[in-house]
């Protein structure tokens, strides 16, 4: 039988010359998971590749065995590597509707990359950096100070405990910077921003948003766009940015902007500072204690120099809280706001050279400009007796005085030995026309 040319055909035999060896190279760093999911690590980077399919990758530390780090696709497949030679992970999720969870027991930093599809991302417990990419993604960042990304599409991010940065980009997102001094931006879209727990800073970005500081003292920004803007509790500076905004200071003691658009300002509860600087602006439902003015405010980086050194020089241990400048009968002021090394609420007003014009209790009753702010100093002595035997153990608070058709009167507010704020009216003889609560 004739061979045919394939069964005479052989491979050429591979010679390797004498003193020479063959080196066969192993891939000891990279392994193949199911469906081509790859994990591979190299000097200390953890770097977990997806597919375009819908991926489900855990990272977690290994219950069974101490110090190794074992990665999941789905809840069969496990791979496994030393956990003390890990000093960061890297995923991506490369396309598809991924679940992507890192163990909060993992405090490395991790960077995940959700890439398209609509992915749910949760985060370590350290410091990571969290992108959904394109798709409606939902974000957990965890414990740690994250940095978190919902990229295009209608996402949900939540930045969990410590101090994070969430952005929501395209789309109409859902933000909550969970516990922590969080930095939460809206981006483009009709968005919902809650701060939450603590000091938040929070901009709604462009579109109709809707913003809330929730617990702290919230720095808050509804840009632009037509917003409804809400600090909540705490002493926050609330600002709608442009358009026609809706804007309530929420609980406490608050610093509310319209700027520019037709505007709808509400102090709601405590002593509020409205700045009423812009055309078509209405505010109402104001508070006990609340102000309206053209002011300006300002930090203490802002303040001239002999501002600075005489405030620090006669009030040391103060803890600021708010300062504004204003003219008065041509000259520029700086109102400071303060805690006292009492805890006791004041404010001192200064000029530019620095000196004390006054200085007293900040009280929470309606500033109507009717009196002059004084200094229990400016006291006349038998106020200053009667005051003492009338109210023994109390806390003065605001002293004003005001020329009334009968004389001079002088009204003290001040919270008594049972911590019940009250204002009592004086003549100038030390007689008690009137005390009430405030």
């Amino acid at each position: 039988m004739k061979k045919s040319f394939f069964s005479r055909w052989r491979k050429p035999a591979v010679r390797i010359p004498a003193g020479r060896s063959l080196l066969i190279e192993g891939l000891e760093g990279r392994r193949l998971l199911a469906a081509d999911l790859v994990a591979s690590l190299d000097n200390g980077v953890l770097e977990v590749v997806g597919t375009k399919k819908a991926d489900a990758i855990t990272v977690n530390l290994s219950t069974t065995v101490t110090g190794q780090l074992d990665v999941l696709s789905g809840a069969v497949i496990k791979q496994s590597f030393t956990a003390a030679e890990v000093t960061s992970i890297r995923i991506e999720g490369r396309g598809g509707n991924d679940v992507i969870v890192v163990d909060p027991t993992i405090t490395v930093p991790v960077t995940v990359e959700g890439d398209g599809g609509n992915d749910t991302i949760t985060g370590g417990g350290g410091d990571d950096d969290l992108n959904g990419d394109a798709g409606n993604d939902t974000i957990n960042g965890s414990a740690g100070d994250d940095n978190c990304s919902g990229g295009a599409g209608n996402d949900t991010v939540n930045g969990g405990d410590d101090n994070d940065l969430i952005r929501g980009d395209a789309g109409k997102d859902d933000l909550n910077g969970g516990t922590g001094d969080d930095n939460c931006d809206g981006g483009a879209s009709n968005d919902d921003v809650s701060g939450d727990d603590d000091n938040d800073f929070l901009t709604g970005g462009s579109g109709k948003d809707v913003v809330s500081g929730g617990l702290g003292d919230d720095d808050i920004d509804g840009g632009s766009g037509n917003d409804d803007v809400n600090g909540d509790d705490g002493n926050d500076r609330v600002r709608g940015g442009s358009g026609s905004d809706d804007v309530d200071g929420g609980a406490n003691d608050d610093v509310i902007r319209g700027d520019s658009g037709k505007d709808n300002l509400t102090g709601g509860e405590g002593s509020d500072s409205f700045d009423d600087n812009e055309d078509n602006e209405k505010s109402s439902d104001r508070g006990e204690g609340d102000v309206s003015d053209n002011s300006q405010h300002l930090t203490l980086a802002d303040l001239p120099a002999p501002v600075v050194t005489a405030f620090n020089t006669q009030f040391p241990g103060a803890k600021i809280r708010e300062i504004e400048s204003e003219t008065e009968e041509s000259v520029v002021v700086y109102k400071i706001d303060y805690l006292n090394t009492a805890g006791v609420r004041q404010r001192a007003v200064l000029d530019a050279a620095g000196t004390l014009l006054r200085n007293g209790g900040k009280g929470g009753h309606d500033d109507d400009g009717g009196g002059q702010q004084i200094t229990t100093n400016d006291l006349p002595t038998a106020v200053q007796t009667a005051f003492n035997t009338d109210f023994p153990g109390s806390t003065i608070g605001e002293i004003e005085r005001e020329v009334e058709d009968e004389g001079t009167i002088f009204k003290i507010d001040f919270t008594d030995a049972a911590t019940i704020r009250k204002r009592a009216e004086y003549t100038e003889a030390g007689v008690l026309k009137d005390v009430d609560l405030r």
